[in-house]
């Protein structure tokens, strides 16, 4: 695959040109590449640690079965969301282009485009999995045990799915417009900021319910301070397309 990546790039059917030549190591463009590439990294190195967390506090508190339980409640889930991360990649471009151009009214529009298809998205896999939750998983497994524990574990764990979608997607639209930090911090306070205390403290007090209880309720948050980050940036994008619409024509 990278040898056919390469003979398009380097030959005479592509628009853009790759020369060795042109590649030389640039401080200034290493460090923008990084800051942007922060996020996504985190995000995979948190998603390692907090998978160590949720074994750790279902093992103690429901065993092997809660352990094998809440992975299929990922696999399943993860059926729902990479649409999204889908959405995303396809909309970054956009937004990220239309930003630079000056064009907010089209990048609002993405935006809000993506959310609304996001959200249907996920809302469509949380009503299946609060009313078939037991379907789902025998989809899986024909075990009693891990039916049992992963019906309720299914139901508490996924409360808050509706709106992951436009966290994920917000967090994300920061990095479009090459706010890396605030989408890294967004980012980070749905997977280690929130949820790992979370785990740390609520499974002590209410056991297994408390593991479950814990994804929702960061979600909820991260979602929470999304959304005030996200307001201020739209208003401040609504701004500056009032000022570019004021502009004098050239």
């Amino acid at each position: 695959s990278a040898i056919w990546v390469l003979w398009h790039f380097l030959g005479p059917h592509s628009v853009l040109k790759l020369r060795f030549r042109n590649l030389p190591l640039r401080f200034d463009l290493m460090k923008g590449i990084f800051a942007i590439g922060m996020a996504p990294f985190f995000m995979q190195l948190s998603a390692s640690l907090v998978s160590i967390l949720f074994n750790q506090g279902l093992g103690r508190y429901g065993g092997d079965s809660a352990i094998g339980a809440f992975g299929i409640i990922g696999t399943i889930a993860m059926f729902v969301i990479m649409p999204i991360f889908g959405l995303i990649q396809g909309v970054q471009p956009i937004i990220g282009y239309n930003y630079g151009a000056g064009r907010f009214d089209r990048v609002k529009k993405a935006l809000w485009l993506t959310i609304i298809a996001a959200t249907a998205i996920v809302t469509v896999g949380f009503i299946a999995m609060q009313l078939f939750p037991a379907t789902l998983l025998r989809a899986f497994t024909s075990d009693p045990k891990l039916i049992e524990i992963g019906v309720p574990g299914m139901r508490l764990y996924l409360l808050m799915l509706p709106i992951v979608g436009f966290q994920i997607v917000s967090a994300n639209f920061f990095q479009a417009i090459g706010k890396a930090g605030k989408s890294m911090v967004m980012s980070l306070m749905r997977q280690i900021i929130v949820l790992i205390p979370m785990l740390l403290l609520l499974p002590p007090i209410f056991k297994i319910n408390g593991v479950w209880c814990a994804g929702p309720i960061s979600d909820f948050i991260s979602s929470l301070v999304t959304l005030a980050f996200l307001l201020v940036e739209l208003r401040s994008l609504s701004e500056k397309h009032r000022d570019s619409l004021s502009l004098p024509a050239v």
